[in-house]
């Protein structure tokens, strides 16, 4: 039977750029993109207010990242902020670690991963904050591939969500730093996501119309200045700078072009047959 799981790909990929895509395996349906940021001053994705932030209790932040090169400073891939002391970004520090930076007006909180990221191998990397936590350890937490890094590890309250600087806008990248790494799959939900969900869904791309999901970028429009937020909720972001694109390529055929066939059966049950060319 031909079905639609016909269309669905595996990321143990060929890639049209020297790179491997996520492992673990992340089900692609067809075709998959991602984005990648070169290091140059300014290369970023606008994401405008995304105004579904700014008063919620809780959020998370996910995505697959995968880092080029460790570099003496930190490389910025999520940022929202106004200043130095009214801010929050989500960081690749400079020994590769994952780290949260945020500041509640009067001076910075730091929060690090236990344990660094490889470069030039994807990871899944998350980000949750439960004001709604009992303790200030409760606040936030850093994931790795699913699993726990650490918690809160300031000694005063985190920026709450009502700091989240309404009115400014949210990028991917930094307007003020350079990053060297490529994104894919980044994912904004407006609860507190448990290991569990983050687990389950973290290898599997979305449809964009789960439950609580404020903003998705699969980054599969391969082309344009348009990152487009699948949801629906209208977050979608733009292009500035030189943010390249890349594209990834399912498991194919390759034809040399000398006698290159291949054998099917006589009949097709076509009765499953669900998409189209």
């Amino acid at each position: 039977n031909v079905s639609s799981n016909f269309f669905d790909y595996t990321q143990s990929l060929l890639q049209l750029e020297p790179y491997e895509a996520p492992v673990p395996k992340l089900t692609l349906k067809a075709h998959g993109g991602a984005v990648q940021f070169d290091g140059v001053l300014g290369n970023k994705i606008n994401l405008g207010d995304i105004t579904e932030l700014n008063g919620a209790s809780q959020f998370t932040l996910e995505t697959w990242i995968n880092v080029s090169k460790i570099t003496g400073v930190d490389q910025y891939f999520f940022s929202k902020q106004l200043d130095t002391f009214h801010r929050i970004n989500l960081v690749i520090d400079t020994t590769g670690r994952f780290a949260i930076i945020n500041a509640n007006g009067s001076s910075d909180q730091f929060t690090y991963s236990t344990n660094t990221l490889n470069v030039n191998q994807w990871h899944h990397v998350a980000f949750v904050y439960d004001g709604n936590g009992t303790t200030l350890n409760d606040d936030f937490k850093l994931y790795i591939d699913g699993v726990l890094e650490t918690n809160y590890g300031g000694s005063t309250s985190p920026t709450t969500s009502s700091n989240l600087l309404s009115g400014e806008d949210a990028y991917l990248g930094s307007s003020t730093l350079s990053s060297e790494l490529i994104l894919d799959e980044f994912r904004i939900w407006n609860t507190a996501r448990t290991p569990e969900e983050i687990q389950s869904a973290m290898n599997y791309q979305l449809e964009g119309n789960e439950s609580n999901l404020t903003a998705y970028y699969n980054f599969d429009e391969r082309v344009g200045d348009t990152v487009v937020d699948i949801t629906g909720n209208g977050n979608d972001g733009t292009i500035e700078g030189d943010v390249t694109r890349l594209n990834f390529l399912g498991d194919t055929l390759s034809f040399d072009g000398v006698g290159d066939t291949i054998s099917v059966a006589t009949e097709l049950n076509t009765s499953n047959y669900t998409k189209a060319l």
